[in-house]
């Protein structure tokens, strides 16, 4: 496998994206724009920590409005399932609602999920892509090793589930994915196909310094190698009191000596930390 085919953004960036009408939210107004789109989905019912009652995901799935118990409840919850959003260090994230061109959504990266997907390390069943792996939202859509997406025709806004997700490191741009990458391929995929699309997408973008980092391409690596699958893995530093950083897998009893830099990638991932490990119930490997 030539690894140099990862997504890399350092390597890889999009143009600079022109947004318009932006307007300043609260973290909570992003969760609950996230909450729309995952809490209904099957697999985090069974999968994430943090599950949405039956009637809430009812009302998130079909567009219902929601109360403020509802809207508490939302939000409690996204903190819990994607508490990697908020780890990144100081300053906090500047979340805004903007107009997206649509002519633009291609060139959005992706984030490090789909690193995982291409390597074979998704959910199950998942076996490894053919290279060359996509980077931006165009080369997704015209992999042939990319999930189908459920979406047929042309392509409705109304028709989807809370707004796209950005982060980026200023409000000029470039992007990665947080959340949405399908319903952005869905976009993409009808504009290629000459199916009427709107001239801008609403979408949430988060700025920080950091932000299109918070999922980076070496974090994802060793958590493949591991064996990982979706949930259930942890990090370790000193290990066997030898200053070493290490991340490991108790489903497949696999451990992996990663970097001090891939360790805190881990960190920014939202991977908890365990304080201490017993070295020989574990299979080790490097990075």
């Amino acid at each position: 496998m030539d690894e140099s085919m990862l997504p890399d953004p350092s390597r890889h960036s999009p143009p600079t994206l022109a947004l318009s009408d932006v307007a300043p939210i609260s973290e909570d107004d992003m969760f609950v724009e996230w909450g729309k789109a995952e809490l209904p989905e099957e697999h985090r019912q069974r999968e994430a920590p943090g599950k949405a009652p039956p009637e809430l995901c009812q009302r998130l799935a079909h567009g219902g409005s929601l109360s403020p118990d509802d809207r508490r409840l939302v939000v409690g919850l996204m903190r819990e399932n994607r508490r990697e959003i908020l780890s990144l260090p100081q300053p906090a994230i500047e979340w805004v609602t903007a107009d997206l061109p649509s002519s633009l959504v291609g060139a959005i990266e992706l984030d490090g999920y789909w690193v995982s997907m291409a390597l074979g390390a998704g959910r199950p069943p998942c076996v490894p892509w053919r290279e060359p792996h996509p980077r931006t939202v165009s080369e997704l859509s015209a992999h042939p090793d990319a999930p189908p997406l459920t979406t047929r025709g042309d392509f409705a806004m109304e028709a989807c589930r809370g707004l796209p997700i950005l982060l980026g490191e200023s409000i000029g741009g470039p992007w990665c994915v947080a959340d949405g990458t399908n319903r952005l391929r869905s976009l993409w995929r009808a504009r290629l196909a000459g199916s009427a699309v709107p001239e801008t997408l609403p979408v949430v973008v988060g700025i920080h310094p950091r932000a299109r980092h918070w999922k980076r391409r070496d974090a994802w690596l060793a958590l493949y190698r591991t064996g990982w699958q979706y949930f259930g893995v942890y990090r370790v530093k000193n290990v066997a009191q030898d200053r070493r950083f290490a991340v490991l897998c108790p489903n497949t009893r696999r451990a992996v000596i990663v970097a001090e830099q891939t360790f805190l990638e881990l960190a920014a991932l939202g991977i908890p930390e365990l304080p201490s490990v017993r070295a020989e119930d574990w299979t080790w490997s490097s990075e």
